[in-house]
Order: structure tokens, then C-alpha cells, then sequence
């Protein structure tokens, strides 16, 4: 195998690996971002929902 092969190899690897790591870290800075913007916000109680509830007593059956 030559090295012109060879080097052409790893400059291609080096390559893919740096743009995994450029997407990483916009994607990490993308979900800080996103996170800074809508926080999370913790519910009162487990198994409560913001759901309203009509607790009127209609009594009116025909």
C-alpha cells in the first residue's frame, strides 16, 4: 500500500472525526440554548396534572 493512500485515508477519518465533534458541541449549544428558553419547570405533586376539572353538580338528568 503507498502512503499517499495511506495519508489520504487519515486525512478523511480526521476529518469525519472533527466534524462529529463540531456537530457535537452545536448540538450541545443548540439544547443549552433551547433549555435557557423553556426551563423546566417541576410539577407540585407527582400524579397531579394541569388538567381542569368541572366540579359543578349538574342534577339536571331528563
Amino acid at each position: 500500500m503507498e502512503s499517499s493512500v495511506l495519508d489520504k485515508a487519515f486525512e478523511i477519518a480526521g476529518i469525519g472525526i472533527i466534524g462529529v465533534f463540531v456537530f457535537m458541541t452545536v448540538f450541545y449549544l443548540i439544547i443549552l440554548g433551547l433549555d435557557k428558553f423553556f426551563p423546566y419547570e417541576k410539577q407540585n405533586s407527582v400524579g397531579k396534572s394541569n388538567i381542569a376539572v368541572d366540579n359543578t353538580d349538574n342534577d339536571n338528568e331528563d
